[in-house]
């Protein structure tokens, strides 16, 4: 197919197919093809065939694709994990992976690399051991965090299984008993309403805000506005942006409850927040009616995090969310 036809072509391509264009156009150096293709698979990434594209970006050395992978890769890691594409990686691009996932437990990472590793083996020899299953992963187990898992998950997930060698078992016990003598994590609650009222109606809408955080922190949950009605519901999508890009989204169910205006929602993956970065939160819930925040801060510090609100820098609040009025009351963040 002629370079100057698919430059030109309106069809539409699937991610795969962009790959190959791709690699011609770096091959015979095609600049504004090269740019168009790594648009096209941006903006074309999801859970399924992230780690496709993953892939190629290494292979090629296309260092901001590679960022952007892993973002998606992150921000729906339980998906990714999921995903054929998972399942059919390489060896090196798991070990990226697993190096690089800033947001799923370390339990979670476990688990994918253990049926990524029993795909391999059934592919090659059909009966799956813990044997063959630690000899397929090799390295890739010294890039798992076994120290940071609670005592219950190691001994129920880990040991059990028989895939770490008794000398492995006991440095990461001792390790684990180690962390929980010294290390106390201290959620920084960060509440943007100055007073809380009612009557804000959502009819599938979007509300969002923008802020900038002063340190390195997570972000693990956000205080969300209750319906007024007791046993009322509000459902829809939360998300979280980096700059331009989406590292979380979520699905919430908000349950009215008599006295209560609000309640923190946990993130199924914790996010990390960058110092000098803007990051948003959006969602958009079904009809009916919550409370809402007035007179809200625009600039918040607790111990030592100072967390900078904006309006929305990604898309539009078209429900009428400032940095100084309306939904999302506040976040958890962890410092570490």
């Amino acid at each position: 197919m002629p370079f100057r036809f698919l430059y030109t072509c309106s069809v539409d391509l699937d991610p795969e197919s962009v790959l190959f264009v791709d690699y011609a156009a770096q091959k015979y150096v095609i600049k504004g093809l090269e740019a168009k293709c790594k648009s096209f698979l941006e903006n074309s990434m999801s859970a399924d065939n992230v780690c496709t594209i993953l892939e190629h970006a290494a292979k090629f050395d296309r260092k901001e694709l590679v960022e952007t992978c892993m973002k998606i890769v992150n921000g729906n890691a339980k998906s990714v994990f999921k995903s054929e594409s998972f399942l059919s990686v390489s060896h090196m691009m798991l070990e990226l992976i697993v190096e690089q996932n800033s947001t799923s437990t370390p339990l979670d990472i476990y688990k994918a690399c253990k049926t990524w590793a029993k795909g391999q083996v059934e592919q090659q020899e059909g009966d799956v051991s813990c044997e063959k299953i630690r000899d397929v992963l090799g390295g890739i187990l010294n890039k798992i965090r076994f120290n940071e898992m609670s005592c219950e998950d190691f001994v129920d997930y880990i040991v059990k299984e028989r895939i770490l060698s008794s000398d492995e078992v006991v440095k990461n016990l001792l390790d684990i008993r180690e962390k929980q003598k010294i290390s106390v994590v201290k959620e920084i609650h960060i509440q943007r309403s100055g007073t809380v009222g009612g009557n804000w109606s959502h009819y599938g809408s979007q509300d969002g805000i923008s802020f900038t955080v002063s340190t390195n922190v997570w972000l693990t949950g956000v205080d969300l506005f209750l319906p007024e009605q007791n046993g009322g519901t509000l459902t829809g999508p939360l998300e979280v942006f980096e700059d331009q890009t989406q590292v979380l989204t979520t699905d919430v169910t908000l349950t009215g409850k008599t006295g209560k205006q609000f309640e923190s929602f946990n993130l199924p993956n914790r996010v990390r927040l960058h110092a000098g970065k803007v990051y948003s939160l959006r969602q958009r819930l079904t009809e009916g009616v919550s409370y809402k925040g007035e007179g809200c801060a625009k600039n918040i510090c607790v111990d030592g995090v100072n967390v900078i609100f904006s309006n929305l820098a990604i898309g539009l609040s078209d429900n009428n969310t400032e940095y100084s009025r309306g939904q999302f009351h506040g976040m958890t963040l962890i410092k570490g």
